[in-house]
């Protein structure tokens, strides 16, 4: 798709992380702005977790794959409209019977109204497969941020994007990337896509229901 990948991602939500403790002031912290009354703010660059994690770099590939099929998908619609039209202008220039002539433009007219559905929905449908796709990885990532958070007094802390600048000390997206990749492993497979998000026909994802069982259900479908 045109858009860059990344500019789809959503951003990291804020994460409130004071918990236990006075927000800002875990037990036995030494920390000057937790003595001097002053919140303490960190950044983390969303962007970057799922471009330096392996499983960011899967998400990102596989969207990017889906965004390309559909593009292609979309451009096929294009091209038999084309197509279409053509065969209406050389039916014209013939002088065809008043029947043929009202079948193509029939037909015509109800290809156009599918391509414009499905131009309408397919950025719709590839947000929705964004979700799916993107949901697991952030909902690890925001808890390793909540554990950071609470473990070192943070009362905020809020994705990099967007952010003008940033002071460096501020940035816990090498910490929260390095616990990230520790803990890969341990999070088990990662979901399947969802199906459908290409228009593909109910009878093609029949063959594969009994297959895509076990993942239809894991997505709640």
């Amino acid at each position: 798709m045109p858009t860059p990948i990344l500019r789809l991602i959503p951003l990291l939500l804020a994460v409130a992380v004071g918990c236990g403790a006075p927000p800002g002031r875990p037990a036995g912290s030494g920390d000057d702005a937790a003595d001097d009354g002053e919140a303490r703010i960190a950044v983390v660059d969303l962007e970057r977790v799922l471009a330096e994690t392996d499983r960011g770099q899967e998400a990102m590939e596989e969207f990017a794959r889906l965004g390309q099929g559909l593009q292609e998908h979309l451009d096929e619609l294009r091209e038999a409209l084309r197509e279409m039209e053509a065969n209406i202008e050389a039916a014209q220039e013939r002088e065809a019977p008043e029947e043929e002539m009202a079948e193509l433009l029939s037909a015509y007219q109800r290809a156009a109204a599918e391509a414009q559905r499905e131009f309408s929905t397919s950025q719709q449908r590839l947000e929705a497969y964004r979700a799916q796709l993107t949901g697991p990885l952030l909902e690890d990532v925001a808890r390793i941020v909540r554990r950071i958070g609470r473990a070192e007094g943070y009362d905020l802390i809020v994705d990099r994007g967007g952010l003008a600048w940033v002071e460096p000390t501020a940035d816990l997206t090498p910490r929260v990337i390095e616990v990230y990749r520790e803990e890969e492993g341990s999070l088990g497979p990662r979901r399947a896509p969802p199906r459908g998000v290409l228009g593909e026909d109910a009878e093609d994802e029949g063959e594969d229901s009994e297959e895509d069982g076990a993942s239809g259900a894991v997505l709640g479908e």
